[in-house]
């Protein structure tokens, strides 16, 4: 086990959790969005 290989490793779960963060955080903004839509059709 040398250093580089723990860096890589380390980085690669990093790619992951930002992949999965990246994806959480459009699922509320696209939740947010709809939301927004349907409020605006209550309105009229």
């Amino acid at each position: 086990m040398s250093d580089s290989f723990c860096v890589k490793s380390v980085f690669k779960k990093l790619k992951v959790l930002v992949a999965e963060m990246g994806l959480t955080i459009k699922a509320l903004l696209l939740m947010c969005v709809e939301r927004l839509r349907e409020g605006k059709e209550m309105d009229k």
